[in-house]
């Protein structure tokens, strides 16, 4: 009897760390592809020192709303 039920326990805990390896393996995964598409972002995102240098006209925009640009002299 004791010795089923440390065979119970010990299948318990080998499955749960065989789940814990195969979380650990999607969690390498999905770090793996952040730092990809980061990468990706960063060298696609133009820099604060390059918007500087294109001279956007900002004074002629008003920022009413992030997603929405209104003129200040319709």
């Amino acid at each position: 009897m004791l010795l089923n039920e440390f065979l119970k326990a010990h299948r318990r805990i080998e499955e749960q760390e065989a789940t814990v390896a195969r979380l650990q393996n999607q969690i390498d995964a999905v770090t793996t592809g952040l730092q990809k598409v980061g990468a990706l972002l960063a060298a696609a995102s133009p820099s604060l020192a390059d918007l500087k240098r294109a001279n956007f006209p900002q004074d002629e925009f008003a920022v009413v709303d992030p997603h929405r640009r209104v003129l200040n002299n319709p």
